[in-house]
């Protein structure tokens, strides 16, 4: 695809790290094991997942990164590999359970758009929002929906993309600790702009570019890595994703005052 998408912001949550910076620079904190998700009104907090809580955490922060309100409203693109698996597991040992009662305030936060309707409701944006799922290929089919928004004529998307752990009894085929990555991608460059996102497309082609020699059974984890080639100082391709011989990477540039200069 030949559309770029402009990065203006950016944040990341996992436990031990409170965000980016602190991701960035490998500084873990072990006091950090839920995400506040401080935009989310305590009322509708009460029975989300730690995915919607991650979500929209990763949400307010990009937007402040982009020098935007925590609640700026704007089209948003989610993507999720697993969704709100471990409310769905909850569900189903209801289910089990003697009466066989499923609990309603679980269950209306068990869909996949969970985070993005609370956020739509956090920040009063009635516009356009998606939640898909493309397993491994997550990453980067949340970057060709974010292209395609662009391509229509919005001017900024907020992308997030972010899976929690596996709970029992899925746990034993994939272990991975929650993680949440969220970009707010621009339709045009301006002075804000800290990177660039070029050349998204299939690339069996490139078996070189960052990512490809590990496989994270997080599906945030491509976003992640596309995340610290941005803030660092060198052009570099990144791989968004791998569903066995199928793979997708994009040229990302990091666009700031140093690397302009360098």
């Amino acid at each position: 695809m030949n559309i770029p998408i402009y990065l203006s912001g950016w944040a990341l949550w996992t436990p031990g790290f409170p965000d980016a910076d602190a991701w960035l620079a490998n500084k873990r904190d072990a006091s950090v094991e839920k995400p506040a998700a401080a935009t989310i009104d305590s009322r509708l907090r009460r029975g989300t997942s730690v995915l919607t809580r991650v979500a929209n955490e990763v949400a307010g922060r990009a937007c402040i990164s982009a020098g935007l309100s925590a609640t700026e409203g704007m089209p948003v693109v989610f993507g999720s590999a697993a969704g709100e698996i471990q409310i769905a597991i909850d569900q189903l040992e209801m289910m089990r359970s003697a009466d066989g009662i499923v609990s309603p305030a679980r269950f209306r936060n068990s869909v996949h758009n969970t985070a993005t309707g609370i956020r739509a409701i956090t920040t009063g944006y009635r516009g356009f929002t998606t939640a898909l799922a493309a397993g491994s290929l997550t990453t980067a089919m949340t970057l060709v929906e974010v292209a395609g928004l662009l391509a229509s004529g919005e001017e900024r998307v907020l992308a997030i993309v972010a899976d929690e752990s596996l709970p029992a009894p899925l746990d034993q085929f994939a272990s991975h600790e929650a993680l949440g990555v969220a970009f707010v991608c621009e339709r045009r460059r301006s002075p804000s702009t800290r990177a660039s996102v070029t050349e998204l497309e299939p690339c069996s082609h490139h078996p070189t570019c960052a990512g490809a020699g590990s496989i994270s059974s997080n599906c945030a984890m491509n976003a992640a890595q596309l995340l610290r080639v941005a803030a660092g100082a060198h052009a570099q391709r990144v791989l968004l994703g791998r569903h066995d011989e199928e793979m997708w990477c994009a040229l990302i540039t990091p666009l700031n005052e140093a690397h302009a200069h360098a």
